[in-house]
């Protein structure tokens, strides 16, 4: 007999760089990503370089904002 093993994957990862307008990274910004469909949030905080990263993010579409005081 054969067997199969079948794994669908069920998360995500989502990850970028925050940028001023002048192309320079804007560390210590909050980034939250909120699933449109579901209404579920998290935030982070983006490092030195302006780097984020959220790991094991449910599949769904996200809407991602950035908000650091001083900038608008």
């Amino acid at each position: 007999p054969l067997a199969s093993v079948l794994w669908a994957q069920a998360t995500g990862t989502i990850q970028g760089t925050v940028y001023d307008a002048s192309g320079l990274p804007v560390p210590d910004a909050k980034v939250s990503a909120t699933n449109t469909g579901t209404g579920a949030a998290r935030t982070a905080i983006s490092g030195s370089l302006g780097q984020f990263v959220f790991t094991l993010m449910p599949v769904g579409s996200y809407e991602v904002t950035v908000e650091r005081e001083g900038f608008g």
